[in-house]
């Protein structure tokens, strides 16, 4: 050990805990010249001594046998990646779809009156505005994140894979539950709800353009049309996409830098 290097450490630990060579000496049970002596590298202290120092500076005894202070080691905290999905962000997600289909309705509803003509446009807008909103807010959450939390993609790819299936194999049976449902709220009648034409058998019976019917079309276009439930999927399936892929940027980032 190098005497010179030595004091220099013992001298800019005691100061860092404002400490003088009095108050160091006392703790240590030598005198004060014999803490200025250390320090100007005249002199090593006793080997029966480099406990105690290390514990009056509140430092390990390998740093006081080095002369240096070591990195800290990572807690296992810090190394723990963030929740991959929250239900924050999932409730964000459902808010954002139910804002835009909701926007669309106006020309779904114009478009069904035959006021305007769009067919393919307003049932492309929602995945597309959604998945577009879904991009957006992965950027925006994982902007320092650099870790995966792998756990979470299994368990949210997991969850999503089965609620999708689960709609796709019931799908007729939910709209025809929807349909039942129809005559005890708007008193339309189940033969007109499944006939071919169902929709135009409930404009035949409800009559345009009232609230009953702003409301019955409100509700089926958003939960049971086809463009409104890919527009769900995408915003669910882009979002932690776009997450994994900001977050291994970010990771080769600063490996790079």
């Amino acid at each position: 050990m190098d005497p010179k290097q030595f004091g220099a450490f013992l001298c800019e630990e005691r100061r860092a805990k404002n400490l003088t060579q009095k108050e160091l000496a006392e703790k240590l049970g030598v005198t004060d010249k014999a803490i200025s002596k250390w320090e100007r590298g005249v002199c090593l202290p006793d080997v029966a001594k480099f406990d105690d120092i290390a514990a009056a500076l509140d430092i390990t005894d390998v740093e006081v046998l080095r002369a240096k202070r070591l990195p800290p080691k990572e807690t296992k905290t810090e190394q723990k990646a963030p929740p991959f999905v929250t239900w924050r962000e999932l409730g964000t997600l459902a808010l954002a779809w139910l804002a835009i289909t909701t926007l669309l309705f106006i020309p779904d509803i114009l478009e069904m009156r035959g006021l305007v003509r769009g067919i393919g446009l307003y049932v492309l807008s929602s995945p597309l505005l959604t998945g577009a909103f879904a991009v957006w807010y992965a950027l925006r959450r994982t902007r320092d994140t650099k870790r995966v939390d792998w756990r979470g993609v299994c368990i949210y790819a997991l969850v999503c894979a089965v609620l999708f299936l689960l709609f796709v194999i019931l799908c007729d049976q939910i709209i025809y539950l929807w349909f039942e449902g129809v005559s005890e709220l708007f008193g339309v009648t189940r033969h007109a709800a499944g006939s071919g034409n169902w929709y135009d058998s409930i404009n035949a019976q409800i009559p345009p353009w009232t609230p009953r019917w702003v409301l019955y079309w409100f509700l089926s276009l958003r939960f049971f049309d086809i463009g409104p439930f890919y527009g769900f999927v995408a915003a669910y399936t882009v979002y932690p996409v776009t997450k994994l892929l900001r977050i291994w940027r970010n990771a080769k980032r600063q490996t790079n830098g």
